[in-house]
């Protein structure tokens, strides 16, 4: 490895990926098969922050303020079972509209969910 086996980089578990860099067309293959070729320990979690602003990216600007209120339960939610009923009554109401966020969500999931697996920030004092 180049030297860094002595910083610690041999003990890579965790890689965070913006969903708009999910796909190396020079290689042939996505970014995350890629981490997980060389660092087969990784987890591979998408930038949530990422993720909501590319559902953004794909409405009206008029719907901003009553989607991120839909967004919310889902990447505040406890678990994988709870995210995906709230991501489902998020499809209810704007699956329609922008089917296109539907596809979205549905290609970055399996690399969201790790995201749930950290605990929520605690106020400290």
């Amino acid at each position: 490895m180049g030297g860094f086996e002595h910083q610690g980089a041999d003990r890579v578990v965790a890689a965070q990926v913006a969903p708009d860099l999910l796909f190396d067309e020079g290689r042939g293959q996505g970014l995350p098969e890629s981490i997980e070729a060389t660092w087969p320990l990784a987890v591979i979690q998408t930038c949530v922050l990422h993720l909501i602003r590319n559902t953004f990216r794909l409405a009206s600007q008029r719907d901003w303020d009553a989607m991120a209120k839909d967004l919310r339960p889902i990447y505040t939610a406890i678990n994988e079972a709870d995210a995906a009923t709230r991501l489902n009554e998020f499809h209810d109401r704007w699956g329609d509209p922008y089917p296109a966020i539907r596809t979205l969500w549905a290609n970055a999931w399996s690399e969201f969910v790790p995201f749930l697996d950290y605990s929520p920030p605690r106020s400290v004092g």
